[in-house]
């Protein structure tokens, strides 16, 4: 028995776990405070570090029977998962959170867009840090609201206006997926704000 107990020794409840956990959390709603950073090589460091940390702590305690440090590592993973589906479920997202602290700036750059009398602006802002050339999730500006209708649906002048503005390389948004694998989605963000996401792009850079 003193054998096990020597083995057991430091068992006890603790919400250390949680930091572990919070990382990547935190990350995902403050990485765009530093844009430059090349966040695919810091997302794959940290992956790297805590994966093999938490798999590590999980059978280390399993081994010696430190079923409080167990049951704590499961917990700090269930608290922060759940309290993350609480906010999306509040409409708390990253991307909400994001727009409301930098709002301003976008509607700055919005009213900067010249534009013919009776013409809707339109403008677009890359919203991730994926690649440099290609971005996958896009945060657009449509004072129409026209991109927020089904694909095609949309009135001849805006898509001749879009097809214009592809083809010069300016603000556009391209609404139709590409088969097989591609799938282009446009959720609203705020009044004439929308966010563009391109899954699984077949034109890797």
């Amino acid at each position: 028995m003193s054998g096990v107990r020597t083995w057991r020794r430091g068992d006890k409840f603790t919400l250390i776990y949680v930091l572990w956990f919070l990382v990547p959390e935190l990350l995902l709603w403050t990485w765009w405070v530093f844009p430059t950073l090349d966040w695919w090589t810091i997302d794959l460091a940290i992956f790297t570090v805590l994966a093999p940390t938490i798999l590590i702590s999980l059978c280390m305690n399993l081994m010696r029977m430190r079923w409080r440090r167990v049951f704590s590592l499961f917990l700090a993973a269930f608290l922060v998962f759940f309290s993350h589906r609480i906010l999306m479920g509040l409409d708390i997202t990253p991307d909400h959170f994001r727009f409301d602290l930098t709002k301003n700036t976008y509607l700055q750059e919005v009213q900067r867009v010249e534009v013919e009398p009776e013409t809707p602006r339109f403008k677009t802002f890359p919203w991730d840090d994926t690649f440099v050339a290609k971005t996958y999730r896009t945060l657009v500006y449509d004072e129409s609201d026209q991109i927020a209708l089904p694909p095609g649906t949309q009135s001849i002048s805006w898509l001749q206006q879009m097809e214009r503005r592809c083809a010069e390389k300016k603000d556009c948004v391209r609404l139709t997926s590409a088969p097989p694998d591609e799938y282009i989605s446009v959720t609203k963000l705020a009044d004439h704000f929308y966010i563009v996401d391109d899954d699984f792009p077949n034109s890797f850079p």
